[in-house]
């Protein structure tokens, strides 16, 4: 994922940790559209269920991928398009 630094496009990275699993989180604001985000998401290819029109997520023994599309912001003036990654997988779990 490139933000250019004059693009005023934001990225968040955080961490959770619970006794049982730990998850990852990208929270990222940018002004492109992602219309094509979420046809991309839509692919066969990509084994993601459609949770509903926004959330589309892959599960398995390891790990749970979830993929989230959010309402537009305003900030400042400018619309943002808001999209949520977050990996969830057991304490332990190797990759």
């Amino acid at each position: 994922m490139y933000v250019h630094p004059d693009s005023k496009e934001t990225v968040f990275l955080s961490t959770l940790k619970t006794e049982n699993t730990n998850q990852l989180i990208v929270n990222y604001l940018t002004h492109t559209n992602l219309s094509a985000f979420k046809k991309r998401l839509q692919d066969k290819a990509l084994n993601l269920e459609k949770v509903n029109e926004n959330l589309y997520q892959m599960k398995s023994r390891e790990a749970n991928n979830q993929f989230f599309i959010d309402k537009d912001s305003l900030v400042g003036g400018t619309q943002f398009h808001y999209f949520k990654f977050t990996l969830t997988y057991d304490k332990g779990t190797r990759f």
